[in-house]
């Protein structure tokens, strides 16, 4: 598949491939890219409660850390899902 604009952007010398060619690909590659659409099924199992990510709204993209943190793969962010 030959790569059209928007499906990567570099990033300190390195190709970063968006959720736009992921998703044309159309499978994971399972190495923890970071615009993936497909890791949500693998993360989802991590995230016990349903917490949902304060600024996407995902519950599959988010992983509990500790006792009170929470990460958004999606997003990419830390936060306690007590703070309003």
């Amino acid at each position: 598949m030959k790569l059209q604009p928007g499906d990567y952007y570099v990033e300190n010398g390195k190709y970063v491939f968006t959720e736009q060619y992921l998703l044309k690909r159309g499978w994971c590659c399972n190495n923890g890219c970071r615009h993936c659409p497909y890791k949500e099924n693998f993360m989802a199992e991590k995230n016990e409660k349903n917490v949902k990510c304060p600024m996407c709204g995902r519950i599959k993209a988010v992983e509990k850390k500790d006792e009170r943190e929470y990460y958004c793969g999606h997003c990419q962010i830390m936060f306690d899902p007590e703070d309003d």
